[in-house]
């Protein structure tokens, strides 16, 4: 069972801040997350193979073939500051 201190605990590790009132709330629906979650232990997953990522091995994605360019001054018109030439951003350090 998960208690109210440690979801105090948690809370302020995660610098969230939560009301005291709503601490055993908390506990309970997290307990009840964890119980779920344990219910996975109980299925046997001896012949389901080893996967890197739950998604296709196949490439999803399109060759790269070039094509036309936009404008330049089509894609200018739509920044927030700029010359004649480029996009200005904020300098970053």
């Amino acid at each position: 069972m998960v208690n109210p201190d440690e979801i105090r605990h948690v809370a302020h590790l995660a610098r969230i801040e939560v009301e005291s009132d709503k601490l055993p709330v908390y506990a309970d629906q997290i307990a009840r997350i964890i119980d779920f979650v344990s219910q996975l232990d109980e299925l046997e997953t001896d012949d389901v193979p080893v996967m890197m990522h739950a998604g296709a091995d196949d490439d999803v994605f399109r060759e790269d073939e070039p094509g036309t360019c936009l404008d330049r001054a089509i894609a200018l018109r739509g920044a927030a500051d700029h010359d004649d030439e480029q996009i200005r951003v904020p300098k970053t350090l």
